[in-house]
């Protein structure tokens, strides 16, 4: 698919046949392994810090550089959390819910920082249709993710966010598009939302850096997302927008 976003939410899932798929992934409990499990601080902008923070929902198209809000994916977005993170130049939104590196007009850039509440897992993320409810906590969601058919079992790194006790883990999609291209839809499904929403992504190499932690009372997946096609340098710059989160309460009491 032309210019296709490493990054989906959708609305409706339809059958596929089960297909065996490869999933990679890179995890373990040594807290000082910090190349593995980039551990996300809250950090300051010189700019940033002057300005009140922007909403981001509704937006579509480039961000100005600085401090924005970002909505939860989930049921009833304005009851949850939202987190704020710093977002340098370059970046955009396809509609408020992503900050997309690719979204500012550049289609074949990708990289991609995202806050997600799950419902259910999908049971093979290749599959893609069956999903099974992981239990509801922190825990409960990083195992039931690091176990899918043919995946080893591992256990997530310990790390925090924003002062939070969190999980990490990395997942890795099929390296050869051909083998991505027998998935359903063509990408990796990994889990839906209570409204919905599912998530995946349809370009090969992608790596899914997961972030799962409890916000006064919410699980929430924080997602960063990077291709083979990002540098060093871009990887570097995704990763940051990611470390520099930090958590405000709902719009809505």
């Amino acid at each position: 698919m032309p210019h296709a976003r490493n990054t989906r939410a959708r609305n409706t899932l339809t059958t596929a046949a089960a297909v065996i798929a490869a999933l990679m992934l890179a995890a373990c409990e040594d807290a000082s392994d910090s190349t593995s499990a980039p551990e996300p601080k809250a950090t300051t902008s010189t700019s940033a810090s002057s300005a009140a923070p922007r909403q981001m929902e509704g937006i579509n198209g480039a961000l100005e550089p600085g401090a924005w809000v970002v909505p939860f994916w989930g049921k009833d977005p304005g009851s949850l959390p939202r987190a704020v993170v710093q977002v340098p130049e370059g970046y955009g939104s396809p509609g408020g819910w992503v900050v997309d590196r690719g979204a500012d007009g550049h289609p074949d850039e990708y990289g991609s920082v995202s806050f997600w509440t799950v419902q259910d897992v999908v049971r093979d993320f290749c599959e893609g249709v069956t999903t099974f409810d992981p239990g509801p906590g922190v825990r409960d969601l990083a195992r039931a993710l690091g176990s899918r058919p043919g995946v080893p079992a591992v256990r997530p790194k310990r790390v925090t966010v924003d002062g939070r006790s969190a999980l990490y883990l990395e997942i890795k999609f099929p390296v050869d598009e051909t083998q991505l291209a027998g998935c359903h839809s063509s990408e990796y499904t990994l889990w839906g939302t209570d409204a919905g929403n599912f998530y995946g992504g349809d370009v090969a190499g992608t790596v899914s850096r997961l972030w799962i932690l409890d916000v006064d009372g919410t699980r929430v997946v924080m997602v960063a997302d990077t291709t083979p096609g990002e540098d060093a340098a871009t990887t570097a710059e995704v990763l940051g927008i990611a470390r520099s989160a930090h958590f405000v309460e709902a719009l809505q009491p």
